[in-house]
């Protein structure tokens, strides 16, 4: 139950996220750790479980990609390898019907491409704005009524519609960058 929403705008990715965090009884709680982060170059949001998001956030680091590799190539090889790594070496990695996966999701985002990595590691690029979790409706028909606003603006009004229409998406909201 989340929602991580991203733009791109003026050649960066913006991104927000609720803190919501729920488990498998209902039982309801905001974190304090956040639900997106900053690895060098790269930000990065995630939607799922919460074991799974503190391996990427404290055992996965972007391995380094080689000058002229294709950014998608890389992110669909070394990066995905990497990540499938983490998740292996602190046992959440999973496997069904013969495939590897996590309980996780994350948008990725790097100067001014967008991307999400699927809890199976598929590797999907988007133009121009993404969202993920169970908010995501709601905050990509929010982001798509308002490409003349200011980033930070656009993505607000997209955690909030999720906040309304989803029972699963929840305040205070966080931003990166951070807004001036």
């Amino acid at each position: 139950m989340t929602v991580i929403a991203a733009v791109i705008h003026g050649g960066q990715v913006f991104m927000g996220a609720d803190s919501l965090l729920s488990d498998d009884e209902g039982d309801l709680e905001t974190t304090l750790e956040g639900k997106l982060w900053q690895h060098g170059d790269w930000l990065l949001g995630w939607a799922g479980g919460q074991r799974s998001s503190q391996v990427v956030r404290y055992a996965f680091a972007p391995p380094p990609r080689h000058e002229g590799q294709d950014v998608m190539a890389y992110l669909c090889t070394a990066f995905v390898d990497e990540l499938r790594a983490a998740h292996a070496n602190a046992g959440t990695l999973r496997r069904q019907h013969g495939q590897e996966h996590t309980d996780l999701g994350l948008l990725v985002g790097w100067q001014a491409r967008l991307f999400h990595v699927s809890p199976w590691f598929c590797v999907t690029e988007y133009r121009d704005l993404a969202a993920i979790g169970s908010g995501s409706r709601p905050a990509l028909a929010a982001l798509q009524a308002t490409p003349d606003l200011d980033p930070h603006l656009r993505l607000q009004r997209a955690l909030e519609a999720a906040e309304r229409l989803s029972e699963g998406v929840r305040r205070p909201f966080a931003y990166l960058p951070k807004e001036e």
